[in-house]
C-alpha cells in the first residue's frame, strides 16, 4: 500500500512539474482609470483560449491577477456607467496596461432613453437620482438653448416646449408664474409639484399647494416637467411635476461672473413713460472638493396698466462637497433661497371696462406682499464594489403671504372704508429618502432597475382676515389684533410616503415598469370664523363667532401604475402609462370670506388616473415626441353659481365650491422639431408645440353640469418658434395661438361682475434677436406682443381681482449681458 502512495506522489509531482514548464503563469497588472481618475471596484476578466478568471480593482483602481501565459491574452474591463473596453496583450513586455474608460449613456445618476443632446426635443432620462422616467410623458427646457433672451420673463417664451401648457399672463416681470397642463386651472400652478432642485417650493404642498415664489430664469439651467404619471414619485397631484434645477458651482473651476442689466418699456399712458428694470449678478467657482454658486435678482418698476409698481429681490447661494473616503463617491449639497415682493395690484375689470380700456385700473389701494425662506439639504452617495446609489434630500420652507385692499366686484365702486387683509404663515419641512439598484446587461446597452423611497412631510398653515387701515398705503397690519372680523385658522397636515418602481426587461428593446405608492395623509383644521349679518340699511342683526372644534381627515391611499417602452431599430421609442392620481381637498380656504365664494363642508378629495400613448425619436434633421392622453377625474372639484339659505335674504346667491362631477379629458399633444436650412455659416430651425384636448363631465351627483366642458381648457393650444442661428448671432420668431376657454363648470358666456365667463382665444407673436458683440458682451432686443393685441388669460374670483386680469400690449424688451468682465 505504501508503495503505491509513492507512485502516486512521484506521478503527481511529475505532472505539475510537467505542466509548470509546459504553463507558465504571468501577473497582469494595472490601472482602470477615468479622467485621470481611478475607478475602484471595475471588473477586470482574463481570458485566452479556453481559460479565464477575474477579479476587481482596489480602491486606487488598481489590479493583479496571476494567469496562464499563453498569448494573446483578452482584458475585458467593465464598470457600471461607463462603457465597456476590450485589449489584448502579447508579451511581458506590455504590462503594466493603464485602461481609461469612458462615460456611457447608462450611468447611476442619468441612465437615458437615448442620446439627445443634439436636438432641441429632449425628455427626462430613464434613470436620474433616484426617479424612473421611462415610459412617461416629459420635456426638458434648458434655459441657455431654448431661451433667446437673456433675462427673459414671459412664460410664454420660457415654456413652448410643453404642449398644451396653459398660462396666466398677468404680472409685468414674471414675479409669479401661473401654469396648468392636460386643462387643470393655472392658478398658482397649484396642480403641479412645483419644485426647486427636487424639494417643494410650494406654500405649503398637502394643504395649501399654490406657488407665490418663482425662481430667476437666469439662475435655472435647467427645467424638467414630467407628467401626472409621475405621481407614483411625487405624490398626489392630478397635473404631474415641474422642477427647476438651480445651477451650481463646478469642483476644479475657475470663477466666473455675469451681470445681465434688461428692461421692458411700454408705451405711454397718459402721457408718462411707463418702464421697469431688472439686474441679474451671479458668479461661481470651485476647487478640488468644494464648490459654490450665487446669485441676486433684482426687478423693480411699473407694468403695462395703472397701479402695478413692484420691487422684488431675490438672493439664492448653493455650496457643494465631494468628501473623500474609502467607502464610495459621497457629495454633500446645500442651498438656501430668501425671496421678498412688494407688489401694487390694479384690480380686475368687467368685460365691458376691459373693451373700453383694458390699461384702466379703478383699484389703487390694493397691495400683495409675500416673503419666502427655502433652505434645502442633499446627499448623493455611491458605495464601491455596489450597484446600489442613494440619494437623500431635506427642506425647510418658512414663508408668507399677505393680500391687502378693497375686494369688491369690479362693477362696485370703492368708497375709500377699511380694506380687507387676509395673511397667511407657512411652515413647512419634509425629507425624501431614495434607493437605487442597476442590473447593467452585458452588451452595456440596456439595463433592468429598481428604485424604492420613503418621504416624510409636515407643514402648519397659520391663516387670518380682517380690516386693516382706509389708506392707499401697503401697511399690512390688522386694526383689531385680538378680535379679527374675519377668521382665524391653524392647519396642520402631515403625509408620510413609500414607493417603489422597476425597469423590467422583457427582450433587449422592450421593458415595462410597474410601481406602486402608499400615502398616510392627515390634514387638520382648527379656529374660528366670524358672521355679521346685516339688513338692507346697513344695521348689524347678528355679529357671531363660530368655533366648529378640531376638523380631522386622516386617509390611507394606494396608487399602482406600469408603463412600457419599445424601441425600434431606427431609435423610434413607443411608450405609455397608466398611473392612479389622487389630490387631497386642504381646509385652506374654507372660511375666507372671498366674493360669496362658500366651500362646500361636505367635500372630499379628488381621484383619478393618467394614460398615455406616445411616439418619439431623436434625429438629426427631424426630432419629435407626439402622444394621446386621457386624464380621469373622480369627484372633480369646481365651482358654480347656486344660492344657499340665509336668514335675510331666504335663499343667498353664492359660488359654492365642491365636488362637481366627475369628469374626463382626451388630448393629443405633439413637440416636433425640423432642421431647415443649414450651411457653414447657419442654420435656420423650426420648433412646434401643439396640442387639442376635450374635456367634459360625464357623470355625478350634481348632474346639471353633465355633458358641459370643463373650465380651463383651451380646445386648441398652438406655438412654434423660427430660430436662426450662426456662430454670434441668435433670433427668433415666436408665434402662439390659445383657443377659447370657460372659467366655470356651468360654460357661461359672461357675468355681470366678470369673475366667471370666457376666455376669448387669442394670437400673440413676439420677435427676439441677440448677439455677441465679443467673447464677453451680448447686446438683446425683443419686441413683445407686436401685432399689439388686446387679450387676457385669467378672471379671478379675488385678489389680484376679482374680475379680468388684462395681459400686456406691445412692449419692448432689452438685454445686455457681461461676462466675466
Amino acid at each position: 500500500m505504501n508503495q503505491v502512495l509513492r507512485h502516486i506522489v512521484l506521478v503527481s509531482t511529475c505532472f505539475l512539474f510537467t505542466l509548470d514548464i509546459y504553463a507558465q503563469t504571468v501577473e497582469v497588472e494595472g490601472v482602470v482609470l477615468s479622467s485621470d481618475m481611478p475607478l475602484p471596484g471595475a471588473s477586470v476578466i482574463l481570458e485566452s483560449g479556453d481559460n479565464s478568471t477575474g477579479a476587481t480593482t482596489n480602491l486606487q483602481g488598481e489590479f493583479s491577477i496571476r494567469f496562464i501565459e499563453e498569448y494573446p491574452i483578452t482584458i475585458f474591463v467593465q464598470f457600471l456607467g461607463y462603457e465597456s473596453f476590450t485589449t489584448s496583450i502579447t508579451s511581458r513586455s506590455q504590462l503594466p496596461v493603464s485602461i481609461i474608460l469612458t462615460s456611457s449613456q447608462i450611468d447611476l445618476d442619468g441612465a437615458k432613453v437615448e442620446t439627445n443632446s443634439k436636438s432641441d426635443v429632449e425628455w427626462m432620462n430613464s434613470i436620474h437620482k433616484g426617479g424612473v422616467y421611462r415610459g412617461i410623458k416629459s420635456s426638458v427646457i434648458r434655459t441657455d438653448k431654448d431661451i433667446i433672451l437673456p433675462g427673459e420673463v414671459q412664460a410664454r417664451s420660457i415654456f413652448h416646449k410643453i404642449p398644451g401648457v396653459n398660462m396666466w399672463e398677468s404680472d409685468a416681470a414674471g414675479l409669479q408664474i401661473g401654469i396648468g397642463v392636460r386643462g387643470l386651472s393655472p392658478n398658482r400652478s397649484a396642480h403641479l409639484s412645483m419644485r426647486q432642485n427636487g424639494s417643494p417650493m410650494s406654500a405649503d404642498p398637502l394643504g395649501y399647494p399654490e406657488s407665490y415664489y418663482s425662481p430667476p430664469i437666469e439662475a435655472v439651467t435647467k427645467i424638467e416637467y414630467v407628467s401626472g404619471a409621475g405621481a407614483l414619485q411625487y405624490g398626489s397631484q392630478l397635473g404631474g411635476m415641474l422642477n427647476f434645477q438651480i445651477k451650481s458651482g463646478k469642483f476644479n473651476s475657475a470663477d466666473e461672473f455675469r451681470v445681465i442689466t434688461s428692461g421692458t418699456a411700454y408705451s405711454p399712458l397718459d402721457k408718462y413713460a411707463r418702464a421697469n428694470y431688472n439686474i441679474f449678478a451671479e458668479h461661481g467657482s470651485g476647487m478640488e472638493n468644494s464648490a459654490h454658486y450665487f446669485c441676486f435678482d433684482i426687478k423693480k418698476g411699473e407694468g403695462w396698466r395703472e397701479n402695478t409698481d413692484f420691487d422684488s429681490k431675490t438672493f439664492i447661494v448653493s455650496c457643494s462637497q465631494n468628501v473623500p473616503n474609502d467607502y464610495g463617491e459621497l457629495v454633500l449639497s446645500e442651498e438656501f433661497t430668501l425671496m421678498n415682493r412688494l407688489e401694487h395690484q390694479p384690480g380686475g375689470l368687467t368685460d365691458a371696462q376691459f373693451n373700453l380700456n383694458p390699461r384702466v385700473s379703478f383699484r389703487e389701494r390694493n397691495w400683495f406682499k409675500v416673503d419666502w425662506r427655502i433652505l434645502r439639504m442633499g446627499l448623493d452617495y455611491k458605495p464601491n464594489y455596489s450597484n446600489w446609489s442613494y440619494n437623500l434630500s431635506a427642506f425647510k420652507l418658512d414663508a408668507s403671504r399677505q393680500a391687502l385692499g378693497y375686494l369688491g366686484s369690479p362693477n362696485r365702486i370703492d368708497f375709500g372704508e377699511e380694506r380687507d387683509l387676509i395673511s397667511a404663515e407657512f411652515n413647512t419641512g419634509g425629507f425624501d429618502l431614495r434607493a437605487t439598484r442597476l442590473w447593467l446587461k452585458e452588451d452595456g446597452k440596456s439595463f433592468g432597475a429598481l428604485v424604492m423611497g420613503v418621504q416624510g412631510y409636515h407643514g402648519l398653515t397659520h391663516m387670518e382676515q380682517g380690516l386693516a387701515d382706509a389708506t392707499a398705503h401697503p401697511n399690512f397690519y390688522y386694526l383689531n389684533e385680538d378680535n379679527l372680523e374675519g377668521s382665524d385658522y391653524n392647519l396642520p397636515n402631515s403625509q408620510i410616503a413609500g414607493f417603489t418602481q422597476g425597469i423590467i426587461n422583457i427582450t433587449d428593446n422592450f421593458s415595462v415598469t410597474p410601481g406602486v405608492r402608499w400615502e398616510y395623509i392627515d390634514t387638520r383644521a382648527e379656529g374660528w370664523y366670524r358672521v355679521r349679518i346685516e339688513d338692507l340699511a346697513g344695521n348689524t342683526l347678528e355679529d357671531s363667532v363660530f368655533n366648529p372644534g378640531l376638523i380631522v381627515n386622516s386617509r390611507n391611499v394606494l396608487l399602482p401604475g406600469v408603463g412600457f417602452s419599445l424601441k425600434t431599430p431606427n431609435d423610434v421609442e413607443f411608450y405609455g402609462n397608466a398611473v392612479a392620481n389622487y389630490r387631497a381637498v386642504n381646509f385652506s380656504d374654507i372660511q375666507i370670506q372671498n366674493l360669496g365664494v362658500v366651500v362646500d363642508p361636505d367635500i372630499t378629495d379628488e381621484g383619478g388616473a393618467n394614460f398615455d400613448l406616445g411616439y418619439r425619436k431623436n434625429g438629426e434633421k427631424i426630432s419629435w415626441d407626439v402622444s394621446a392622453f386621457m386624464l380621469r377625474y373622480k369627484n372633480k372639484i369646481g365651482l358654480y353659481n347656486t344660492t344657499i339659505p340665509d336668514p335675510i335674504l331666504i335663499e343667498k346667491p353664492v359660488f359654492l365650491r365642491t365636488n362637481v362631477s366627475d369628469a374626463r379629458t382626451l388630448g393629443v399633444e405633439g413637440l416636433v422639431r425640423t432642421e431647415l436650412f443649414k450651411s457653414d455659416f447657419s442654420t435656420i430651425d423650426l420648433l412646434v408645440s401643439v396640442s387639442y384636448m376635450k374635456g367634459i363631465y360625464i357623470d355625478g351627483e350634481t348632474t346639471i353640469f353633465t355633458g358641459n366642458e370643463i373650465e380651463n381648457i383651451p380646445n386648441c393650444t398652438y406655438r412654434s418658434v423660427l430660430t436662426w442661428t450662426n456662430k454670434r448671432t441668435r433670433a427668433s420668431l415666436q408665434w402662439n395661438f390659445v383657443d377659447s376657454q370657460f372659467t366655470d363648470a356651468t360654460n357661461s358666456l359672461s357675468e355681470p361682475n366678470a369673475v366667471f365667463g370666457e376666455i376669448p382665444s387669442y394670437n400673440i407673436l413676439d420677435l427676439a434677436i441677440n448677439h455677441n458683440l465679443n467673447q464677453n458682451i451680448s447686446l438683446g432686443i425683443k419686441l413683445n406682443n407686436a401685432l399689439d393685441n388686446m387679450y387676457f388669460t385669467r378672471r379671478a374670483t379675488g385678489y389680484p381681482g376679482p374680475g379680468i386680469i388684462p395681459s400686456d400690449g406691445r412692449n419692448i424688451r432689452l438685454s445686455l449681458v457681461f461676462n466675466n468682465l
